[in-house]
């Protein structure tokens, strides 16, 4: 398989120090566009990491193959629509949206589209929580994991109001 051509939605506290690192340097991810609500910070973050800044949202999604979101789930689950719509993978934060019925049109265009779709359980991906996960015979369906308000607690910035909504 080649390398895929992964943009960044957003440019935050979580962009800056966990998805753009992540994305530069995972093998196989050419980390290749930010968009951002804030143009100078999206062409900071992109500048810092050898990619493209994008002004507007439909130039971004030419050029990429998937988009990770770093954004609040409000924000996230109308831009996640347009991803999957045009083809794009998303690896998504939790929670996907606010409401069901957000949540349910991302499901509906990842299925129409027949894209991937990721949900971003940092934890998940930890050698002791794998094993766990596998024991308990979920596979990747982690149906155990610390809820948003441990989250919250537990990582800055507490300050996002839509930690503490759900």
């Amino acid at each position: 398989m080649g390398t895929l051509r992964f943009g960044l939605v957003g440019t935050g506290h979580w962009a800056k120090i966990a998805y753009a690192p992540a994305l530069a340097s995972t093998d196989g991810v050419e980390f290749a566009a930010v968009w951002g609500r804030n143009n100078a910070a999206a062409s900071a973050l992109a500048a810092g990491h050898g990619a493209q800044a994008a002004e507007d949202f439909g130039e971004f999604l030419e050029l990429v193959d998937g988009v990770a979101f770093a954004v609040p789930p409000d924000v996230q689950s109308g831009l996640a629509v347009r991803a999957a719509a045009a083809g794009k993978h998303v690896l998504l934060e939790k929670p996907i949206a606010l409401t069901v019925a957000d949540a349910d049109a991302m499901v509906a265009a990842v299925d129409e589209a027949r894209v991937a779709s990721v949900v971003f359980f940092t934890a998940q991906f930890q050698p002791d929580v794998r094993a766990w996960l596998d024991a308990m015979e979920l596979g990747t369906a982690a149906k155990h994991l610390p809820s948003p308000r441990e989250l919250a607690d537990a990582a800055p910035p507490k300050s996002s109001n839509w930690r503490w909504a759900i």
